[in-house]
């Protein structure tokens, strides 16, 4: 009895061993057991081609970023909860394009589109995560998981949700998109295939802003309505939804 458990003890080490072996890994990215792939392996590809390192350091540009939008949005007024609209700061020429673009340019900016979409080249499966709590009740949150699973192969799936109640009422805020990207390079660098899969669906519960007595106990600053909450607004049986997939 005692022999059969020893072998197959040294059965499991054995197979312990061998799956640690990064046969799976690309050869351009393998190295070293005990050495960590450089960090300008880790690579993001825009739509046009585009190739930056991941940056993993920590500053105040990153601070920036730490938004809903994860980009600087200092030229933009958002409204008063997180995922409703923008309004622009600054005057911007649009892109000429043969397609008409969305309507609704305030509510652009929350809308992802092709430009907006990140392909990944790296040596080891990749994690970002980002959360943020939101107004009164609610997260905000955006995971993405990368991988190759061959040298010139890579996916990517990511999922960015917020809910936000909001400090006023009638103004919630409930969104989540699905990201899903496919990169792919020839060995010989010649030819290069991009395709993403993208559902978003954006949900904004409207109101038409303070009421006049409510205006007004907000700007003497009575101390009983310091929660915004209580302060009456015009309507409340309004919401809009966006629902897009490509």
């Amino acid at each position: 009895m005692s022999r059969y458990l020893y072998l197959l003890i040294l059965l499991s080490l054995s197979g312990n061993l061998l799956a640690q072996i990064p046969s799976g890994v690309p050869s351009k990215f393998r190295g070293q057991s005990d050495e960590k792939p450089e960090i300008r392996l880790y690579q993001r590809i825009g739509l046009r081609g585009d190739t930056t390192a991941l940056d993993t350091t920590l500053g105040l540009h990153k601070l920036k970023k730490f938004n809903y939008l994860r980009r600087d949005d200092l030229e933009l007024l958002p409204f008063a909860n997180v995922g409703q609209s923008h309004n622009k700061l600054s005057l911007q020429l649009p892109a000429f394009s043969f397609v008409p673009s969305f309507a609704g340019g305030a509510r652009r900016e929350t809308q992802l589109n092709a430009a907006d979409l990140n392909y990944y080249r790296v040596p080891t499966p990749l994690t970002e995560l980002y959360f943020k709590t939101a107004f009164v009740q609610g997260q905000q949150l955006d995971a993405a998981f990368t991988t190759n699973v061959s040298e010139g192969l890579n996916i990517s799936l990511a999922y960015k949700g917020v809910r936000s109640l909001g400090q006023y009422q009638h103004i919630l805020t409930s969104t989540g998109d699905f990201r899903g990207t496919v990169f792919y390079e020839s060995p010989d660098k010649h030819y290069q295939l991009k395709a993403h899969l993208v559902n978003q669906e954006l949900l904004n519960q409207e109101n038409g802003g303070l009421t006049e007595s409510a205006l007004l106990l907000y700007t003497t600053a009575d101390p009983e309505f310091d929660d915004r909450g209580r302060l009456d607004v015009n309507f409340e049986n309004a919401q809009n939804v966006i629902h897009s997939a490509g």
